[in-house]
Order: structure tokens, then sequence, then C-alpha cells
């Protein structure tokens, strides 16, 4: 499918509501009993005097109950018949083999959702714009999306080289937005109140990562002698930086980061640099930044060097399948990716991973769903959709600024990902370590569960 930067895209598919109001009349003095669990009763679109709506419970698609009808907010992106979302990143450019992804999942999200009932009553509308990894347009895409299309949240960003940038446009704003479900947790991320984030932090890969190197040095991290190959962004310093701080704390040595421009389409000469970097010092142990192409690039050109003897933990940006797509067999066992969202294929049989397949049959970009940045747009459509209904049941409106009272809690998001809770802190962590593995895909190294154990949470190098 072709996209076109600044696209907005507009979701409004499926039916009004799961339950017809078309059929028996109510009288005006009736109360209507909104119990858990009931089902709408039908009544007669003319009869008004009620006030209430017919529309989805606290997160459950198909508990459908009569409740009272959210003002609308047109300032905060809530029409009569919508909930306006935004989404930006590079759907076309240099980086979409991870961000376009991420995108597709929370678009089929937002289609699965509309056609269940919406949330509140209302459609979710999706407006995602690309900027093609340039932090210009991308500036342009947010002034967007938060002053002319006035969305209510912006449900994912890509790129860590803008996020600086925006955090400063978002303070700088009288009515506050927030960006929540990013496709990276920086520090600055985590550092700012305008970011939500539930995907694992560079410090966070750099903890499992120190996990895997003690643990093929014999359980001795003194013996770890380690370096990094990086995208050229601030993310691929950050990543750099905590595999040496952690390493080094722990008694190891840290050679140092070799770099590559995002728009090289060879990576040959950069890792024969990196080649002579880790033979001069003695390195044993490699961690690996970049998008899914970036690092395919680099798995053709490590082959060719040797370097398939290294084991290598790398970035979220790594555990995708599209890298190991026709990468030299020799680097499968030697490259793994850190990701917090399981594929969500046959193999996963939690409740989220078996709505995603049932669903995405014959879908639009059903193709994805084994890939983890797949299912992180996916539940960033259920978190968001539940902050909205957690704020409308805390407020009884819904606005910009009264939705982080609606983040500020726990959710459920159906075994995708670690359990998230945001009631103290504005991040969630979770991280774990995923084998390719011929004929199954990404395969994650025991549970989240159990790696999440060893993430420290450090937001500060």
């Amino acid at each position: 499918m072709t996209h076109r930067a600044s696209v907005k895209r507009k979701v409004l598919v499926g039916a009004v509501l799961a339950v017809s109001m078309l059929a028996t009349a109510v009288p005006a003095s009736a109360k209507l009993s909104v119990s858990a669990g009931q089902k709408c009763t039908k009544r007669n679109v003319a009869d008004k005097a009620s006030g209430l709506v017919c529309m989805p419970t606290k997160g459950v698609q198909t508990n459908l109950t009569w409740q009272k009808n959210m003002p609308d907010n047109e300032a905060s992106g809530i029409t009569k018949t919508s909930i306006k979302i935004g989404w930006m990143g590079d759907i076309t450019g240099p980086t979409a083999s991870a961000q376009s992804i991420n995108y597709r999942g929370l678009q089929s999200y937002v289609n699965y959702r509309n056609k269940n009932g919406g949330v509140l009553g209302r459609k979710l509308e999706l407006i995602a714009l690309d900027d093609k990894f340039g932090a210009t347009q991308a500036a342009v895409n947010f002034d967007r999306l938060a002053l002319t299309d006035r969305v209510l949240v912006i449900a994912g960003m890509g790129g860590s080289h803008i996020t600086g940038l925006v955090d400063a446009k978002m303070s700088a704003l009288s009515d506050p937005i927030m960006i929540v479900g990013a496709q990276q947790t920086t520090v600055v991320e985590q550092n700012s109140a305008n970011f939500y984030s539930w995907m694992q932090s560079y410090s966070d890969i750099a903890d499992v990562a120190l996990a895997k190197f003690t643990r093929l040095q014999g359980g001795d991290p003194k013996k770890i002698v380690a370096a990094t190959f990086a995208l050229a962004v601030p993310s691929g310093t950050e990543y750099g930086e905590w595999i040496k701080k952690k390493v080094t704390a722990k008694g190891g040595k840290y050679c140092g980061t070799v770099t590559e421009a995002g728009t090289a389409t060879d990576h040959t000469a950069a890792v024969n640099r990196f080649k002579a970097l880790l033979q001069s010092c003695g390195a044993n142990s490699v961690g690996l930044h970049g998008s899914p192409a970036f690092a395919k690039l680099y798995a053709d050109a490590a082959a060719k060097a040797g370097l398939d003897t290294y084991p290598h933990v790398g970035i979220h940006g790594i555990a995708s399948p599209f890298v190991y797509d026709g990468m030299p067999s020799s680097m499968f066992k030697a490259i793994q990716g850190v990701h917090a969202f399981a594929g969500a294929g046959k193999a996963n049989n939690t409740p989220g991973g078996r709505i995603i397949n049932q669903w995405m049959r014959n879908q639009q970009w059903s193709g994805d769903i084994d890939n983890p940045n797949f299912v992180h747009g996916w539940v960033n459509g259920i978190v968001v959709s539940q902050a909205i209904e957690n704020a409308w049941a805390k407020n009884g409106a819904v606005t910009r600024t009264n939705l982080r009272s609606g983040f500020k809690s726990t959710f459920d998001t159906q075994g995708l990902t670690c359990p998230i809770d945001l009631r103290t802190k504005n991040y969630s962590p979770c991280a774990a370590p995923m084998t390719w593995t011929p004929g199954r895909g990404l395969v994650l190294e025991g549970s989240l569960a159990n790696w999440r154990k060893g993430l420290t949470g450090d937001i500060r190098l």
C-alpha cells in the first residue's frame, strides 16, 4: 500500500453499535438499568428523554450498557461521533521497517474497536502523519495534530531524534497534550511529564544485555568486554552509554561505539571499522542498535567480516522478522533483539493473541501480526481506550488535561506484554530477548515476567 506524507486517515468503519436501538419505545419517565453485563434493551430512537446511550463498559466491547452520554469537546478532539487520536512517525522513510508496522498495529486495533462499538459510544478516528524520519517535518506534524486537528492524545511517536524537540513543544502548549506509547523510551521520555510509556527503555535493554553477556562469560561479569554498533541518532548513543554503565559497574570493560548513518545503503566500511575496534580491545560481546532495515544491512556486512562468532544483543528494532528474512544463517544465533511485546502469530495463545489472530484473518496487514512492533501498536490502542474510559469515569467528561488522570491506573493488555502500572510513574518496564527460530519465527527466551525481575528501572545515565 502506498502512503503519502501527512495523510489524514479517518477510520469510521463498521456498525454504529453492536445493538440496534430501533424497536420498543421506553417511556420518558422510565429509569433504565445499567447493571454490569447487561445487554442494552431496544428502544425507539425518537425517545431521547433518558439522555442515555448504549455503549461499551470499562474496556469490554461486548458489555453494552445504557450510560450517560459523554459531552462533546471539539477542542480536545471529541465530537458527537468520534474521538480523534494522533500518530506521528516514519511511514515511508528509512526507518519505516519498524515505525510503519507500529502504525499498522494501532490502525488495526482502531478498526477492530470501531467494529465492536467504539469507545464511549463514539468511533475512534486515527490521524496518522508521516515524517519520513525528518525532524523538520515531524515538528510540522506535531503542530498539526496538536493545534489544527486538535486530537485528544498522540498514541505513538517514532524517532529519538525528535523527542527533545517535541517535549519542548508539548510543555509550551496552554492546553497540554500527551504522547503515549512511543516507539522508544529514552531518558528524556522517562523524565518528562508529557510522555507515558510501556515500551522497554534502553536501560532495560542494557540490563538484559548484561545478564546475557554475564551468562556467556560463565557467570563472571568482570570478563565482559563489550562494544556497540549503532544508528547515528541520540538513542544509539544512549544505548551505548547504558551498556557501558552496566558493564563497567560490574567490573567489565567497554571499548566504544561505532555509528552509521540511517541513510547508508551498505555497512561494509563501518563494519570493518567496528571489526578493528573489536579485535583491538579483545571484545567478546556486542550491543546492536538500529531499525530492522539498518540491522539487516549490518548482518550482511557482519557475516562477511566474520563477526558471527560474537554474541549480539540488540534493541527492539532488531526484534523483527524483517531482520532475519534473507539474513545469512550464520547470524541467526549471533543476533538477538530485545522487546516488550511478543508477536501475535499462532504461537501466541494469550487472550490478546487469540483476538488478533481471529480479527486479522483476511484483513489488511495480516502478515504483520508476528512482528512485536505490530503488537505494540495494537496495545497502544488498548491502553488509550481504557485511559479514555477511566478519565470519563473519574471526571464525567474527557479533556486533554484530565486524560492524565485516566492513565494513572493499571491496564489489562490481555497478555500481550507485561502488566502495565502507571499509578505512580509514567513508565512501566518490560523487556526480554528473542531468538529467531526457522519455522517458528521470533521466540521469547523464557518469559516476559521472569526477565522483568532483573530490570533496574534506571532513568538517569
